[in-house]
C-alpha cells in the first residue's frame, strides 16, 4: 500500500509531467485502458483527474504498474523512482492468508492482539453489516494504531481509505473540501450564507454524498485524532450526517470509523454503531505475533528463545506503547538477519 505522502507525491508530479488532459488519458489508457473515462468528471481539473486514477490504481492494485510506467516514460523524473522504490518496500509478504488475522502490516509495522477490532472491522466490511465504527480506550492501548489494521484489511475488500485527521480542527467547508479533494474532485463548496452552522453541514455532507454516489466506489473515512479541544461550529454535524448517509443511502459505497469521538450518536445509530476499546497487550500476544511470523518466514528460532527475549525486555522497566512496537520491529529485524 502507497502511503498518503507518495500518493501525494505521484499525483503532483504526474500531473506536472503530462501537463494537459489529452497527454494524461495517452498515459494513463496505456497502463489501464478504460480508466479515464471511468473515472474522469467532463469538468475535472488535471490534478483533480490525476488524483482520481492514482487513488482508483492503489484501490484497485495497479499502482506499481502505473508507477513503473511513469518511472519509464520521464526517466528524469526521480521521483517516480522512489514511488516505484517504496511500493516495493511497503508491500510485505503475508505471515497468513487471513488479512484480518495479519500482524505484520505494511512497513513492517507489528500489530498484536486487537481481537475486537479484527471481528468489528469484518462485520463493517460485510454488505449486510454495520456502517460506522468507534474505537476508544485509554491512553497507550493503540487507539491511533488501529488505523493500520483498517489500511491493511479494507482495500482487500475493495474500499478505498481515506483518513482525516481532527487534531487541525477544520470547519466544515475545509474538512468537505479535504474529503472531496480525496476523491479527485477539485470544486468550491457552497459557503454558509445565512444558514445556521448545523444548515450548512448537512449541505456540505448532501454534498459529498452526491459525489460519493458518483464515482461509485467503496470509500472507508477514518476521522482520527479527535482531541479535547472543542472543533469549529458544524464540524460534528457533517461526520454524524455523514455516518446517517453511511447507514441509509449509502450504504454500498461508504464505511465510517471514529477514533475517539466524544459526541452523542443520533439515536438512529446508537443501537447499530459498532464499540470497539482498545486495550493493552500483553507479553503473551507479542510472543504469539513474533512467533506467527518466524513459522510464516521458517525462522529458525524457538519460541521460548522469543519468550525469554521478550520477559527480559520488559523486566528492565515499564515500557510505552511505542517503545514496545519498536522492540519487536527491531527484534524481526534481528531474527531475520540471523536466519
Amino acid at each position: 500500500m502507497l502511503s498518503q505522502a507518495f500518493r501525494d507525491l505521484l499525483v503532483v508530479t504526474a500531473t506536472q509531467v503530462l501537463g494537459n488532459a489529452a497527454t494524461a488519458r495517452n498515459c494513463f489508457e496505456t497502463v489501464r485502458p478504460g480508466t479515464w473515462d471511468r473515472l474522469v468528471p467532463m469538468n475535472s481539473t488535471l490534478y483533480g483527474a490525476v488524483g482520481a486514477i492514482v487513488e482508483a490504481a492503489v484501490q484497485e492494485r495497479w499502482i506499481l504498474l502505473l508507477a513503473m510506467h511513469l518511472a519509464g516514460a520521464f526517466p528524469a523524473r526521480a521521483e517516480f523512482n522512489a514511488i516505484v522504490a517504496e511500493l516495493a518496500r511497503a508491500t510485505p509478504l503475508g505471515t497468513v492468508a487471513d488479512p484480518f488475522e495479519e500482524v505484520l502490516l505494511e512497513g513492517d509495522r507489528p500489530f498484536v492482539n486487537r481481537r475486537g477490532l479484527r471481528r468489528h472491522l469484518l462485520n463493517l466490511m460485510d454488505p449486510a453489516g454495520s456502517s460506522v465504527l468507534l474505537v476508544d480506550g485509554q491512553p497507550q492501548t493503540g487507539k491511533t494504531f488501529s488505523f493500520y489494521l483498517i489500511n491493511h484489511v479494507a482495500p482487500k475488500k475493495g474500499f478505498t481509505v481515506n483518513r482525516f485527521r481532527m487534531s487541525r480542527l477544520p470547519a466544515p467547508d475545509d474538512l468537505a473540501t479535504e474529503i472531496l479533494g480525496r476523491m479527485g474532485v477539485d470544486m468550491t463548496v457552497p459557503p454558509i450564507g445565512n444558514a445556521s452552522a448545523e444548515r450548512w453541514a448537512e449541505k456540505l455532507a448532501g454534498v459529498v454524498a452526491r459525489t460519493i454516489e458518483e464515482k461509485k466506489v467503496q470509500r472507508l473515512f477514518v476521522f482520527d485524532e479527535f482531541s479535547d479541544t472543542v472543533l469549529p461550529d458544524g464540524t460534528v454535524s457533517l461526520i454524524i450526517r455523514l455516518a446517517t448517509y453511511a447507514d441509509e443511502e449509502l450504504r454500498p459505497w461508504l464505511r465510517i470509523v471514529l477514533t475517539h469521538f466524544r459526541d452523542p450518536m443520533p439515536s438512529e445509530l446508537e443501537d447499530v454503531v459498532l464499540r470497539d476499546d482498545a486495550t493493552p497487550f500483553a507479553n503473551l500476544d507479542m510472543v504469539a505475533a513474533l512467533m506467527q511470523v518466524a513459522q510464516a518466514r521458517r525462522w529458525n528460532v524457538s519460541q521460548q528463545t522469543v519468550v525469554d527475549t521478550v520477559e527480559r525486555f520488559h523486566s528492565e522497566g515499564a515500557r510505552t506503547l511505542n517503545e514496545r512496537f519498536k522492540f519487536m520491529r527491531s527484534l524481526l529485524q534481528t531474527l531475520a538477519a540471523s536466519s
